[in-house]
């Protein structure tokens, strides 16, 4: 019998990626490209819909040849599909687009949210959507298009995600996965449809969007000039798969209410997997679907590793005396590791692009206290990492406090390559960290969607057999008291400079 192969497809926010696994989940073939954002105006983040269709196309044939190449004879079982959440596009009756495609970090729906924020009607959709108002969903999107691009939102017979755009030319079906579509603001979580009183605040029809499936549902009978590019047969099913955070919990093993996973990556975020949607009372977190039958609870921050690559930017004077780079990675992470814990004092608030969960404030913005003559760029360095790492235990403590559980942390993205980083989020939460061997979590978490959409698999939690984890990080109990009062501090820096934002903005 051939051998089994599984590929995935994860549409980030600014790149698409094509990965290729055995029936091990070992990878065979891998391959990804970069995706122009648009960012010419204030608040402005939209990318081709004809540059994400090029590179799903363009990664995934590249990839698949790779793993014919290095598993002659095995076999194509399925194609799972990841993307970024709160994409939004607007095609018209025959599928073409009308729009760019918005991504998450396009804010200019701002003053949108800020006009209904007090709403009762809006804040209430939070209980049956699992969705907080903010600017980065397509409720706030295209409330904000219908007011200022009147003429492309009556052009628009639907709107969609990039990854239903992808479905759609390859099958000619509009299908979205719950996962996506609880991603919008406007689907409800409790009963998997969408939500009537949320259209109506949003103005939008049913008919203007997909019909919700199952992460593990799958579609045959791909168009036979786009199999016939990617060297597969049309038959091949193509599970619909979920949002990248959704799946990269799934590939972290994560299957229980005490296993939290955690991603920094541009962005970042924390996760914890449940039979049952957690609503927070204070609406801190959000809440999605994985499928019909299982949710997922968590909290995302703006600022990641974009803090990181900011501020190398900044310092290129360090590693460069002619300054035409900034530093490196690893230059930045030595950096880091010469300071002890709390940074000599300096403390970094890093909301450098407004603020998601836990307070949702689309006007915050970042703050340095305890800036000292003596502190330089090794104080600046490590102090960014803490502030994205004390973010990340805001939104961890808000996730225990829901589901009454601590738990270790799974970790993947960007950041596991840096040692540093990771003792130091076991140091500041406290708790164990466990790196993740295969970072590109989200694209792993899709073919792992295939794999249980084919019947290779028979659940999520039997994929936590196909996980290989790396180095384990264990708290160091004097740098925890050290962070105890660090994190103290931070919060009280927080809450200090919260009431100036409005104000700040207003000067920005």
């Amino acid at each position: 019998m051939a051998p089994s192969l599984f590929a995935a497809v994860d549409m980030g926010s600014s790149g698409v990626r094509s990965l290729v696994v055995d029936g091990d989940a070992r990878p065979v073939g891998e391959a990804a490209v970069e995706v122009p954002v648009e960012t010419a105006e204030p608040g402005q983040a939209e990318v081709s819909p004809d540059a994400i269709w090029g590179g799903v196309l363009g990664t995934l044939r590249r990839a698949l040849e790779q793993a014919t190449a290095t598993r002659p004879g095995a076999r194509l079982e399925g194609i799972g599909l990841s993307s970024a959440l709160f994409t939004l596009l607007g095609v018209d009756a025959g599928g073409q687009p009308v729009t760019p495609v918005y991504t998450w970090m396009d804010r200019r729906a701002a003053p949108e949210v800020a006009a209904y924020r007090h709403d009762p009607v809006a804040r209430s959709l939070y209980r049956r959507t699992g969705c907080p108002l903010h600017a980065l969903h397509p409720l706030a999107k295209v409330r904000w298009l219908r007011r200022t691009r009147a003429e492309s939102f009556a052009r628009a017979a639907r709107w969609i995600s990039a990854k239903e755009y992808v479905l759609s030319r390859w099958f000619g079906r509009y299908v979205v996965d719950v996962s996506i579509a609880s991603s919008t603001g406007y689907f409800n979580i409790l009963t998997h449809d969408w939500d009537d009183e949320a259209l109506a605040f949003a103005g939008l029809r049913r008919s203007q969007l997909s019909d919700p499936v199952d992460a593990a549902f799958a579609l045959t009978g791909m168009d036979p000039a786009i199999a016939s590019y990617l060297g597969i047969d049309p038959a091949t099913p193509v599970a619909a798969g979920a949002g990248d955070g959704m799946l990269a919990h799934v590939a972290s093993g994560g299957t229980g209410p005490s296993v939290f996973s955690s991603t920094v990556g541009t962005s970042g975020a924390v996760r914890v997997l449940h039979d049952r949607p957690l609503l927070d009372p204070l609406q801190r977190t959000w809440c999605y679907c994985l499928d019909r039958q299982w949710w997922v609870a968590g909290g995302a921050i703006n600022n990641g590793g974009v803090v990181l690559q900011w501020l190398r930017r900044l310092l290129v004077q360090v590693a460069s005396p002619d300054g035409n780079r900034g530093l490196s990675y690893q230059e930045f992470d030595r950096l880091a590791a010469s300071v002890p814990p709390g940074s000599r004092g300096l403390v970094f608030v890093p909301l450098l692009t407004g603020e998601r969960s836990p307070g949702w404030n689309d006007r915050a913005s970042g703050v340095v206290a305890g800036l000292r003559i003596d502190h330089g760029p090794a104080d600046w360095a490590r102090a960014a990492m803490e502030g994205v790492t004390y973010r990340m235990l805001q939104v961890y403590r808000a996730l225990v406090e829901l589901t009454g559980a601590e738990g270790e942390l799974r970790a993947s993205g960007g950041y596991t390559r840096s040692e540093t980083w990771l003792q130091m989020q076991a140091d500041v939460f406290g708790r164990p960290v466990t790196a993740l061997e295969l970072r590109e979590a989200s694209a792993l978490g899709a073919a792992i969607a295939a794999m249980k959409a084919v019947g290779f698999i028979e659940s999520w939690a039997a994929a936590g057999r196909l996980v290989a984890s790396g180095r384990r990080y264990r708290p160091d109990p004097d740098r925890h008291a050290v962070y105890r009062r660090g994190y103290e501090v931070f919060q009280k820096v927080y809450a200090a400079m919260e009431p100036l934002f409005d104000e700040l903005a207003g000067l920005a």
